[in-house]
């Protein structure tokens, strides 16, 4: 049999489970005759069969081109073949790759095997696909045999590798056109890439895939190291078909706190929150029409927090999966729990692969397979375990690794609280860590300080004692004690969290203080840099502001304050607020941070609705910095106060407040405050219907911004701006507006102000008449509002839909249709309506309806959902003449 470099040909029957059940004796009788057509052909060029599965041939070649010649031919004997009637045509999908493997007992190791299956799982009945390992090899002879490659572009694989080149075979008598290739992305889905193919687990992914069916919560459970999170996101990526909404994947690793759950789970399905309701009822809103599956990884630390919001989510969202990884079951009634045990025979084959990777000067035959099986059965066939031997191959021979091993590992901890399995594990990091060179060990330390992962900037500023730390780094990425994600360009460093714990539990009490005081100190300055910076460094936010708040109020609240308005861009309301609170009771009763955190608390209090909250945080703040004189302090307590005031609806002592913060900003030669005042006053001018002033306001408050730098504010203005301009007939003018403000917030990537900015494009299309131009953007802003889950401008797109019904003469739609826009205005919690729209299709109404039916048709639409109102427009629709 061929050994080395293996030219796999891997093929099955497609949809054979149907065929078997709808003729057994037929199928077991064309299964044979499949087999020998196959055997016959194979072996007629060179290849050997040496393992069939079911319905599945696995072949192998010395040379790639038998291997190719074979597949083309077998093609065309099994479509000229004669196959009983009650199965009609053989539909056979093939696979062929080439890469290096191990033979034992007849059977093949490493990855080229794994990657051949994968390649024809996602090939169709007829279709012959090469994976380009293979197309480089045959490349050549390709003119002699009669054959020819169609590039099918890059294919991400169901082991989750990188995107790699897939080839179709083309030749005489076979089949020539497939729709697109079923790979992994054919379903949306942000499972992660894997820089090793996935290895054994084939009886645990057949067990997990049937209790998937039979379960909506499958919680997979197991001690540390024993490999949770790579069979669940293999399991995902083999199931994501299922899920016309997709497979998600939630990493928990660095969410300590329950609170933060629901939006670890919102970012990973963009999901925003919004400032009128809960992030678990946004969740479920956004859950509750789709078919998905969220895979939620390290949940042990934040049981709780997930349990209960697991139990809500999948109480009210029918079509949602939820997947677990946890060292303990959630204990939910329907809960299917998996307990995954160690590797037994799989132990060899991971090693092996690993291997290759560690040290790929080294060869691995017959000889050393004893060898590597006893190793993997003293590591009690834990994966990490097995993986962090591994790491050692590229300084020490196996047989000294064999012999370390056996001496070094074979102590266990004297913590009778851990289970055996951990010991051992714990003994294997132990022994890892020894190995370490002195510098290496520093870093390893360093590196336990960080959250959710780091730059290397991070790790130069905070490992600044460390001598090479560059070199010490790229060697624990050598032992694969730290890993490396460059795919976004900038690299970024992850410690296995067993790895973290152990290498933070031989830090010094001293060390360990100065090493998380640096780490504070470098978030605090991140935290002053761009937002796009901090996307991806809220664990070690987090953790800087834990730090702070323990040891160094002054600290923790300009963190705070820094933090703030990337909260209020990101839309993380409830976070800001919960670290403001914290905060506040860390701080002097009579002092300015104090004033600064409650003005922050209030501020978010209002954009979430909690205008009484709002309130007592303002006044609160008012009366300390009156007490110490701090003017101003109290004009941007007065500057809250206000703001929670105009939500409440009471202009007039709104406007009386938001004067008397002016006055003070301006005294106080505070410009932003100044510009905030101005444009805050004109909205409120503009709701009163004075859209002079409101004009002269906005365009005051809209210039002071730009010159401050305040893009995002300057942009709401300009929003505001386009209203104005709009109730003044303006339409050139308000439809300029609103352009710029939505090219603004696209460059932004600010959803909530494009959703925005397009229902101002749509009224105007609306006013001037172009009632195409403004179906599609009420549309579109409809879309985006339901994407978003804001019911505010879900109420305001219906208004300009039931608007263009009436110019239809649909006057009965219409009316429906602002009925659901009053239940859904009323459930977003906003007291004025403040709709042009509204106000052409309401007067259009009461002038075509009767009373009695108008108020019977509004009261049905209010009972209606959104996409039954899409759907009763889209018949409508197609009811009128083309």
């Amino acid at each position: 049999m061929p050994s080395g470099v293996v030219t796999f040909l891997f093929s099955d029957i497609e949809g054979s489970t149907k065929l078997w059940e709808r003729a057994t004796d037929a199928m077991r009788e064309a299964l044979a005759a499949h087999d020998a057509l196959l055997r016959r052909i194979v072996e007629r060029h060179g290849g050997h069969v040496f393992k069939t599965v079911g319905d599945a041939c696995c072949c192998a070649f010395d040379d790639p081109a038998g291997a190719l010649a074979a597949a083309v031919e077998a093609q065309r004997a099994l479509h000229s073949a004669s196959w009983p009637r009650e199965i009609g045509e053989m539909r056979v999908r093939m696979g062929i790759h080439s890469g290096q493997c191990t033979l034992r007992d007849g059977d093949y190791f490493g990855p080229a095997v794994n990657r051949v299956a994968r390649l024809a799982a996602v090939a169709y009945g007829e279709q012959i696909l090469v994976s380009a390992a293979t197309a480089a090899l045959v490349r050549d002879v390709l003119p002699d045999l009669g054959i020819a490659l169609r590039d099918l572009g890059a294919t991400r694989l169901k082991d989750l590798s990188q995107p790699e080149p897939a080839y179709q075979v083309l030749a005489e008598g076979l089949r020539a056109e497939f729709p697109v290739l079923a790979s992994l992305d054919t379903r949306p889905n942000n499972l992660p890439s894997q820089i090793s193919s996935f290895v054994g687990r084939t009886k645990e992914l057949g067990e997990l895939n049937a209790m998937l069916a039979e379960s909506r919560l499958l919680t997979i459970t197991g001690p540390g190291g024993i490999g949770k999170t790579r069979l669940a996101v293999q399991l995902a990526a083999e199931v994501v078909e299922r899920y016309e909404d997709g497979v998600w994947f939630v990493d928990l690793t660095a969410t300590r706190d329950a609170q933060f759950v629901a939006q670890t789970i919102a970012l990973a399905l963009t999901v925003q929150e919004l400032p009128s309701e809960p992030i678990e009822a946004t969740l479920i809103a956004y859950l509750r029409n789709k078919k998905l599956m969220l895979l939620i990884d390290n949940a042990e630390q934040v049981l709780a927090g997930v349990a209960r919001l697991a139990r809500l989510m999948l109480g009210q969202c029918p079509g949602l999966t939820i997947a677990v990884t946890s060292r303990e079951p959630l204990h939910l009634a329907g809960e299917g729990v998996y307990r995954v045990g160690p590797l037994s025979d799989d132990g060899t084959k991971l090693f092996l692969e690993r291997a290759r990777q560690s040290a790929p000067s080294q060869t691995f035959g017959e000889a050393q397979l004893d060898e590597i099986g006893g190793l993997c059965k003293k590591l009690e066939g834990i994966p990490l375990a097995i993986e962090l031997a591994c790491a050692r191959l590229s300084s020490m021979p196996l047989r000294q690794l064999s012999h370390r091993l056996t001496s070094g590992l074979a102590l266990s901890s004297k913590d009778a609280t851990e289970s055996q399995r951990h010991r051992t594990l714990r003994d294997t990091i132990a022994w890892s860590y020894d190995l370490l060179a002195p510098d290496e060990k520093a870093a390893l330390q360093v590196l336990s300080a960080f959250r959710g992962g780091c730059t290397g900037d991070a790790i130069a500023e905070v490992a600044d004692t460390i001598g090479d730390v560059d070199g010490a780094v790229g060697s624990l990425v050598d032992k694969s004690l730290l890993t490396i994600d460059d795919t976004g360009g900038d690299g970024r460093y992850r410690l296995l969290d067993i790895v973290r714990q152990y290498a933070h539990e031989q830090f010094g009490a001293a060390a360990a203080a100065e090493t998380a005081r640096k780490h504070a100190a470098y978030y605090a300055r991140l935290a002053a840099t761009s937002y796009d910076a901090l996307d991806d460094e809220l664990p070690n936010i987090r953790a800087a502001l834990e730090w702070t708040i323990e040891h160094d109020a002054a600290a923790a609240a300009d963190l705070v304050g820094t933090m703030a308005p990337y909260w209020r861009a990101r839309g993380l309301l409830t976070e800001a607020r919960s670290w403001t609170a914290r905060v506040l009771k860390i701080v002097a009763s009579q002092s300015e941070a104090r004033i600064a955190l409650l003005c922050l608390a209030a501020g978010f209090a209002s954009l979430q609705d909690e205008l009484g909250e709002a309130l007592r945080l303002g006044d609160e703040a008012l009366a300390i910095a009156r007490a110490l004189r701090d003017d101003k302090g109290a004009a941007l307590a007065t500057f809250r106060i206000a703001e929670a005031v105009h939500r409440q609806g009471r202009l007039d002592r709104a406007e009386k407040l938001y004067r008397e913060a002016l006055e003070a900003f301006t005294r106080l030669r505070d410009a932003r405050g100044e510009m905030l005042c101005l444009g805050n006053l004109g909205m409120l001018a503009r709701q009163r219907g004075d859209l002079r002033q409101a004009s002269e306001l906005l365009e005051d408050a809209r210039r002071r911004a730009a010159e401050l730098g305040e893009q995002r504010i300057g942009g709401e203005f300009t929003i505001a701006m386009g209203w104005v301009q709009l109730g003044l007939d303006d339409l050139t003018q308000s439809r300029r507006l609103f352009e710029r403000a939505f090219v603004e917030k696209s460059d932004a990537n600010d959803r909530y102000g494009i959703c925005a900015a397009r229902q101002g494009l749509a009224t105007v299309a609306l006013k001037e008449g172009r009632r195409d131009e403004a179906l599609s953007e009420f549309l579109a802003t409809l879309d985006a509002a339901n994407d978003l889950q804001l019911k505010d401008y879900v109420a305001r797109a219906f208004h300009g839909l039931a608007a263009l019904q009436t110019l239809e003469g649909a006057n009965e739609l219409a009316a429906r249709f602002l009925g659901l826009a009053d239940r859904l205005f009323e459930e977003s919690g906003r007291e004025l309506r403040d709709s042009i729209a509204y106000d052409m299709a309401a007067q259009s109404l009461d002038a075509t309806l009767p009373e009695a039916l108008r108020a019977a048709l509004r009261e049905e639409g209010a009972r209606m959902q959104v996409d039954d109102a899409l759907a009763a427009l889209k018949a409508e629709r197609e009811s009128k003449p083309a």
